[in-house]
């Protein structure tokens, strides 16, 4: 069992009509949320996620960005995948992620102790 395996986190390829949306917004919040640990995008608009929500979680947390376009949200096992890209492509499926992910407020008050 991998480590991510041992701390709930799970791995989910996200793929969807990305016309006409706010493909920035979608992208500055899987930078900020504290939902993803992780995230992939070495292919055009496929997007690696690694969280500790279940599918149908992570699903509603991003409807507001799809507004009714079509997507899918996909397990992946990261212990099983195969294809042709570049070595940190592959590496970043075989480190763990962090086990959560610090809220800038909760940085911020780190700091100042």
């Amino acid at each position: 069992m991998n480590i991510d395996k041992q701390n709930g986190v799970r791995c989910y390829a996200l793929y969807g009509l990305y016309e006409g949306m706010n493909l920035p917004a979608l992208h500055q919040w899987m930078v900020d949320s504290v939902d993803v640990l992780s995230y992939w995008n070495h292919l055009p608009l496929l997007y690696i996620l690694k969280t500790k929500l279940n599918v149908a979680d992570l699903t509603n947390k991003l409807l507001p960005f799809f507004d009714k376009r079509l997507f899918v949200v996909l397990e992946v096992d990261p212990e099983n995948v195969n294809g042709w890209m570049p070595t940190q492509a592959w590496d970043w499926f075989r480190v763990p992620a962090p086990p959560y992910k610090a809220t800038p407020t909760s940085f911020v008050n780190k700091l100042l102790g």
